[in-house]
């Protein structure tokens, strides 16, 4: 019998096997020593590899719960991630990028259905635009998602729309199956690869 293959042998259980086979071996045809350190030699390699497994996956942990903690500190803090945002009635700051050869730009405000309910011409210059959630004629939109794109124009001649990043208030971490999730005050979910940035 090899009782290095056997499944799920511990080293102590291996130990007891073995001297039971030695104890019960035939006189006329004892084990060869050979095969002895063969056995030995394997599950001494197997349980290494099982061990070193184990230690790996309490490192794993560990970062994991480390960078979990990292995390956290982004609690109640406004997290930039380009996608849609959650609007409730409290303004959103966009942060706005745009070609040095554009002409003329224009802030996009669209609704779930992609429908734009805002539109704004902008400066060249403008970083960021506080929006607080009127559309173009005046009111107050719903509460919903809402994505925001910049439309660069050269010569009026459209040169097409880029989605900007939003600054999103993060209301919760969460970390399972080795996967983090930044949750926001609106319920919507990112990556934290997604963001580029975090500020109070």
């Amino acid at each position: 019998m090899d009782i290095a293959a056997s499944p799920k042998v511990d080293f102590e259980t291996f130990v007891k096997m073995l001297t039971t086979q030695l104890k019960n071996q035939d006189p006329m045809d004892p084990m060869d020593s050979a095969s002895f350190a063969s056995q030995l030699a394997a599950f001494s390699s197997v349980e290494q590899q099982v061990l070193s497994n184990n230690h790996l996956e309490t490192i794993k942990t560990h970062l994991g719960s480390s960078d979990l903690l990292s995390f956290t500190n982004w609690i109640g803090k406004f997290a930039k991630v380009t996608g849609p945002a959650h609007f409730s009635g409290t303004s959103i700051d966009i942060a706005i990028s745009m070609p040095e050869s554009t002409e003329r730009a224009e802030l996009v405000v669209k609704n779930e259905a992609g429908s734009v309910i805002f539109r704004k011409l902008i400066s060249n210059d403008t970083k960021e635009y506080n929006w607080q959630g009127e559309d173009t004629a005046g009111e107050i939109a719903e509460s919903g998602t809402y994505q925001f794109f910049v439309e660069t124009f050269k010569k009026d001649a459209s040169q097409g729309e880029t989605e900007m990043a939003a600054y999103q208030k993060v209301k919760e971490v969460q970390f399972e199956e080795g996967q983090y999730s930044i949750i926001f005050s609106g319920g919507l979910v990112a990556d934290p690869k997604t963001i580029s940035a975090v500020r109070d």
